[in-house]
Order: C-alpha cells, then structure tokens, then sequence
C-alpha cells in the first residue's frame, strides 16, 4: 500500500512502522488534516486541524521531546510549507498521499529520510499474521472501530459536543496503541499517552504524567481506555487529574462499581461493545 519515493532503503522495524502508522491514519482518512507521529509502532503525537502543517505542529506538541526521530504520517497531500517543517528536525520516514513537485524536492535533500507515497483505502483480505514458536497465528485485522455515536451513555453528565468529538478521536488512537493502553485528548490533540503498561491505573497514571510534563492542562480534556476498567480506581485517578468525560468497552465483572464512581465524580462515562488489546 505504500511506494518510496526517495531516502535510505527500508529495515525491518521500518516497515512495521510504515503499516503501524497508515493503520491509524486510515481511520482520519476524511474529516479534516490529521497527522501523527509514531515511535515503535506506538503514537507520540496526533491531531487534527484545518491544514497538514497545523496538525504536525500540534501533533509534535503532544511530547516535544519523543518526535525526533519519528514517523510522520498525514492523510493529506503535503505543500512546500509542511515539507520545510518536516526538516526542521529529523525524521525516519514521512507518509502521504500526495506531494507537491515541490515539495517533494525539498524532502528529497535529505538523503536519509524515507519519502512515502502511501494509499489510504483499505486493501487485500485484512489478515494479520504472528509468527510464534512452532508455527503461526492468522486473525482477521482489528480495523472496526466504533462510533461514540453509538455508545451507552452511562452516568447523568452527558458529555459536551467539543468533548463527543475528542471522545471520538480518543477512542480511534486508543486502538492503535499497544495495550494496556490510555489515552487523554484535549481539542483535537493527542496530549497524554499510557501505553504497553502493565495495569490499566499505570496507563492512566502514565498518560496523566507525560501530559502534565510537557504543560499540557488536563483541564476538560477525555479520555479512551482500549479495554475495560477491572476496578474503579482509574477513573478516581483520572477524574482527580481533570478529564471530564472518558470512553471504555463494557465487560468486566465491576462495571457497576465504575459506573457509580464516574457518577460520583461528576464524569461523563461512555461504553462501547468493542475492545481492541492490541498486542
């Protein structure tokens, strides 16, 4: 789905990068210019904005620090002006749809970025495949997300429309980060990531931590958890940090628990029917 268009030749790890970033970026193929950055298969940074230079500007706010030396994807054809800033500091591989002439150019001048010309429409069977000892695992691709549209409105706060649609965008990356997985969204970005840990609450607490590092104001923000809340005291800590309005699947035996504590903090809590773990 993708075809290089200059820079060093693609490793291994690239590649997996590659088909990480275009499975996020699939899921923001309309609705305005969105961009992420990713490190090890796992966002950094994400946005949504009027232009692909405004997303990469918002999405390298998320954690200043982790973006170099990351890969950039965009679902829109990228200018002159996205192209300067993408040099400004330096990048493994950028993904886009379409490049400018000029563009192109300017990106082609470092000889050790990978320039990729990628198609966002799905393609093939959707098959996934794992190699383990002795053999190997074929599922289908986890590409269904569901539409906070449709989620079950758990507690008397009903989230606010700006919070619907960061709830959205929140649970969409909340999917394609390595499980245990939280993710905290504010305005459109990404500003807080949990991912690969161990419990759910070291998510949490991680996602609460890398945010407030980089002076983002948790403030109103959401939240999407990739998999259920086991006991009530993620969304304790959450709530105390300041999200206002958390998405998580249903499923798990204290349910009812979580629920009464986001009432109880004054939450709006939202249950989808899908989980995604992603391993």
């Amino acid at each position: 789905p993708w075809e290089q268009l200059s820079g060093k030749e693609l490793s291994y790890n690239n590649l997996l990068d590659c088909d990480a970033a275009l499975q996020l970026a699939r899921s923001f193929s309309s609705g305005g210019a969105f961009c992420a950055i990713l490190k090890h298969l796992n966002p950094c940074g994400a946005a949504l904005a009027e232009t692909p230079l405004e997303a990469l500007r918002k999405a390298k706010l998320c954690d200043p620090r982790s973006h170099f030396g990351g890969i950039i994807i965009f679902n829109q054809e990228l200018g002159v002006e996205v192209a300067d800033a993408i040099r400004e500091d330096f990048a493994e591989i950028v993904l886009a749809p379409a490049y400018s002439s000029e563009a192109l150019a300017i990106l082609a001048r470092n000889k050790n970025l990978r320039v990729m010309q990628t198609r966002l429409e799905a393609m093939g069977s959707g098959m996934q495949l794992r190699s383990i000892e002795g053999g190997i695992l074929v599922q289908e691709r986890d590409n269904k997300i569901s539409l906070v549209a449709d989620a079950q409105s758990m507690t008397p706060r009903e989230a606010l429309p700006v919070e619907t649609d960061d709830l959205q965008f929140a649970w969409t990356v909340a999917a394609n980060v390595k499980s245990n997985a939280v993710v905290i969204v504010k305005g459109g970005m990404l500003i807080g990531v949990g991912a690969g840990q161990m419990s759910r609450i070291d998510a949490a607490e991680l996602a609460i931590e890398r945010a407030r590092l980089f002076g983002h104001s948790l403030e109103g923000s959401v939240a999407a958890s990739d998999a259920f809340f086991p006991f009530p005291d993620t969304v304790e800590k959450l709530a105390a940090a300041g999200i206002k309005a958390i998405i998580a699947p249903a499923g798990a035996r204290r349910d009812e628990e979580v629920v009464d504590e986001a009432s109880r903090q004054g939450l709006s809590l939202l249950f989808v029917s899908d989980r995604h773990f992603r391993h």
